[in-house]
């Protein structure tokens, strides 16, 4: 019993925190009326991840000029170039996105290149007409993803990130064995003596 009690306490004092990150991005706009802001050669971050865009804007939920109403701001990439996100973080994972056509019958396309740490490649092609619609990716230990626009109508919420973890040695954690050997030899020298 104390073997399982012990093996648990080591465990939990190992785990760390979910670090999911989620760009939605809500709060750009502010209080604006207006309909988006408009980026050439820079983009959006939020808490170290970072998207770079050729040409695009986020886009205020409620502006009545496209079909994907999701109730919340979205990212409209409306070019035929590039887009990546990066971390300041070192390698994160990307797990899932919501993509969609910001304009009512077409379809939007891109071909999303995970960029893996230590060389190699991972490659998913969206393509998506209406309403957002969600993708799921799983790729870990990334250093940077692209996204190649094949239209020039795709949009984008919900990108849900997740930094790497790194499990630091808790300070705690010499104490912790200390003690468990401590507790070992004295069962050791109570058999013995019996």
């Amino acid at each position: 019993m104390f073997k399982k009690l012990a093996l648990v306490a080591l465990l939990t004092s190992l785990s760390g925190p979910a670090l999911a990150v989620t760009l939605d991005f809500e709060g750009i706009l502010g209080n604006t009326t207006n309909c988006c802001n408009t980026y050439n050669g820079n983009g959006p971050s939020k808490d170290g991840f970072n998207l770079v865009l050729s040409h695009g804007h986020v886009i205020k939920y409620n502006y009545g000029g496209y079909q994907n109403h999701n109730g919340t701001d979205w990212l409209m990439h409306d070019s035929g170039g590039n887009m990546t996100l990066t971390s300041d973080h070192g390698p994160f994972s990307l797990d899932k996105l919501d993509h969609a056509s910001y304009l009512a019958g077409s379809l939007a396309q891109a071909v999303v290149t995970g960029y893996l740490n230590g060389g190699g490649t991972v490659t998913k092609t969206l393509s998506t007409s209406g309403v957002f619609s969600t993708i799921v990716f799983g790729w870990t230990n990334l250093l940077s993803v692209t996204f190649d626009a094949q239209t020039s109508r795709n949009a984008y919420d919900n990108i849900v990130v997740n930094k790497a973890t790194v499990v630091p040695l808790p300070a705690a954690l010499p104490l912790l064995a200390g003690g468990l050997g401590l507790l070992g030899f004295m069962g050791w020298r109570r058999k013995r003596a019996a």
